[in-house]
Formats: C-alpha cells, structure tokens, sequence
C-alpha cells in the first residue's frame, strides 16, 4: 500500500471495516478520520471507500457506493463536488442514489447530525446549514412533512 500511495496506484480497498464514520464540518467532511474537502477529485474518495459505481447523465457523472449507502456528484467525472449519504431510500427511477440505506454513525461538527440540521434554514424540501465555505443539506420525505430526513449532503459555494 505504501508503494501504492507513493507511486500514483489507486487501491480500491475500502480503508475500514463496516460503515464508514462520516462527520460532515467546516473542512467538508472526515471519512472514518480520513478528512476530505471539496471539490476533490473522484479517485481520493476511492482510495477511501473502494471503486464507485458510475452514472452518465446530462448534467453531470455521478458515482455512489451502493454497499454503503453512500453517493457523489461531479460535473466531469473526475472532480466531486458534492458528497452524501442516502438515510431513506429514495424511489428506483433515481438511479444513482442508492437503495440501500447508510447504515453507520453520522455527526457534523461532531453534534447529532439532525439536530444540527434543523437548526439551520428551512426551505420548502430541505433544510440547510452553512458551515463556512460548505453547504450541508437534507432533504424531507414529503415536501408537506419535514419530520422524516432522506439524505444528508454537503457541497461547496462555488455557484
């Protein structure tokens, strides 16, 4: 492995046993201590959490780890700008979400990571946080009721 990282050659083996630890924060987001700002490129979060799936689609290729729950936006297929974890799973026409729930612990800035959201903005389908240059988000079940969260996503202001 240590070859590997000197040398350029991704390894695509997950680097921890079960679900990672995600702590979404002002730097972005720490990965089972494995601290990853945005955007960043596709192959970092690899080296962490193993090989992505791949989706095409007209606004950009996203990449998700069905196994884990877990799900990335790009507009060009190498730099992520946005990265989440799925809580409920959404409908199957939504074919780069995952179906599988994430299914370890989640915090941001190291506090329950739904308190923390609904401290934030609430808009009609989502509420969000600003953490510095970071937006965090999570989406509602049902547009009329808030009190069941889908996702939790983090993206940087860049737009």
């Amino acid at each position: 492995m240590l070859f590997s990282k000197l040398f350029g050659k991704r390894d695509q083996t997950p680097q921890y046993d079960g679900s990672p630890f995600l702590d979404f924060n002002s730097q972005g987001v720490s990965i089972s201590g494995n601290q990853v700002g945005f955007p960043v490129r596709l192959e970092v979060l690899e080296g962490i959490l193993g090989r992505a799936e791949k989706f095409e689609l007209k606004a950009g290729i996203n990449y998700c780890w069905s196994n884990l729950g877990i799900f990335c936006y790009t507009k060009d297929g190498v730099s992520v700008y946005a990265f989440g974890a799925t809580i409920v799973p959404k409908s199957k026409s939504v074919s780069f979400i995952p179906d599988k729930p994430y299914e370890g612990r989640i915090t941001v800035c190291g506090k329950p990571w739904e308190k923390m959201l609904r401290s934030g903005e609430k808009t009609e389908v989502f509420y969000r946080l600003m953490l510095g240059r970071y937006s965090i988000v999570s989406e509602f079940i049902d547009w009329e009721d808030d009190s069941v969260l889908t996702d939790i996503e983090i993206n940087a202001n860049t737009y």
